[in-house]
């Protein structure tokens, strides 16, 4: 059964915001979002069904590959999780 999860990336280089229409293009049918971490740097929101959380992150990895940018932190939570931090 699939279960709806979010993850926050933190991109590597603050330029990385430059090509935030290209990523969210790229991204679209995963809810994306361009956001500031906790440090200031550019970070993604996007929202994704998996199996379960090992199968978000294999996901999340795989999709970033795909844009050319590197995370330097990833969080991933069901969107559950996210409700109830927020």
């Amino acid at each position: 059964m699939l279960r709806c999860y979010c993850a926050l990336i933190e991109l590597a280089h603050s330029d990385s915001a430059i090509h935030a229409e290209a990523i969210l293009d790229h991204l679209a049918d995963y809810h994306a979002a361009v956001v500031r971490a906790e440090a200031g740097q550019p970070a993604l929101m996007i929202t994704l069904p998996a199996e379960d959380l090992a199968h978000a992150i294999e996901m999340v990895h795989s999709l970033l590959r795909v844009t050319g940018h590197r995370p330097i932190r990833v969080e991933v939570m069901t969107s559950d999780e996210l409700d109830y931090r927020s």
